[in-house]
């Protein structure tokens, strides 16, 4: 009687499907919120960081975007600039002294801009 072994499946590493991510860098209580409400919004996961832990987190979940408030940015515009273009992710900063209305007259847009970008370079590639 032949063997009724089960054929053996190829596991990839990397994901079928990459899930959007927005990052948001130290986040005062405001943006923090905005943040919170703007991911519900869009339908998408936010993940809270750490300016000394940044790189990893958007290394290890390539975020579509990545938010900072400017006089985070401006520690290191440099390394913000290009840790987002390795990553994929567009930068949004936004000013510190914004109150939640505020903030998320300025993030929604440029996410769901960010958001159809992403999608549409994820489409592409996969």
């Amino acid at each position: 009687m032949p063997s009724k072994v089960p054929p053996r499946r190829i596991l990839s590493t990397i994901p079928d499907m990459r899930a959007p991510v927005l990052v948001v860098v130290a986040p005062n209580p405001e943006l923090l919120d905005a943040c919170h409400e703007a991911s519900r919004f869009l339908a998408v996961r936010l993940e809270v960081t750490e300016v000394n832990s940044v790189a990893t987190s958007a290394a290890r979940l390539r975020p579509f975007a990545i938010i900072l408030e400017e006089d985070v940015f401006a520690f290191d515009p440099n390394e913000f600039t290009a840790l987002a273009r390795d990553v994929g992710a567009e930068v949004i900063t936004v000013s510190a002294s914004m109150v939640r209305d505020e903030l998320l007259g300025v993030l929604l847009p440029r996410l769901k801009t960010a958001l159809a970008e992403w999608n549409r370079d994820s489409t592409e590639s996969g």
